[in-house]
């Protein structure tokens, strides 16, 4: 039999550094996360198809649609904590809040090298779990492969490129800790 510090190293290379959660509204979200958990401060912005490039759904490669959604960003630890809020265009999230309401949508697992990534997604989608939504956002890829119905979560993959292109002014940090 294994033992824990074995069994933390037989998997010691790969490693869930988000989880993604769904809500109605961003600022209760954060509110709650701060008074309830004392999780924050949070980068917090709002993206739109401007601000993402080669979009795919489980219906192949997509012009993008309009569509908007606010993200949140924070961390415990090296766990980085994601609250997502669509706005309008956005069924892969709204299709969620709409079945399943606020909660857990997805667990993310980064790759520093993009062979690795590619490898990783041929792997996952040659084993039955298809892209369900992916593409590039300021310069990070990342891909939602279908998992909901073995693991009752949806399993994003992503690169550990840092964010290059994000806009001018397309961010801000709440609560402002300079303020406090």
């Amino acid at each position: 039999m294994m033992t824990f510090a074995q069994l933390g190293e037989h998997n010691g290379d790969r490693q869930f550094n988000q989880i993604s959660f769904m809500v109605h509204d961003m600022q209760n979200a954060i509110d709650r996360w701060i008074e309830g958990l004392k999780v924050g401060p949070w980068i917090v912005c709002e993206i739109t198809e401007a601000d993402m490039q080669n979009l795919v759904t489980k219906n192949g490669a997509v012009n993008p649609e309009k569509f908007k959604m606010k993200l949140a960003l924070a961390y415990m630890g090296s766990v980085q904590i994601e609250l997502i809020q669509p706005c309008y265009g956005m069924p892969v999230y709204q299709d969620f809040l709409d079945k399943y309401g606020e909660g857990i949508h997805h667990f993310k697992e980064t790759f520093n090298k993009d062979e690795n990534y590619d490898a990783a997604l041929a792997d996952y989608v040659e084993r039955g779990f298809p892209v369900i939504f992916g593409g590039d956002l300021w310069g990070t890829r990342f891909s939602y492969m279908e998992t909901r119905p073995d693991f009752n979560f949806v399993f994003e993959m992503g690169n550990m490129a840092a964010a290059s292109n994000i806009p001018e002014g397309a961010v801000y940090m709440y609560p402002d800790p300079a303020k406090e």
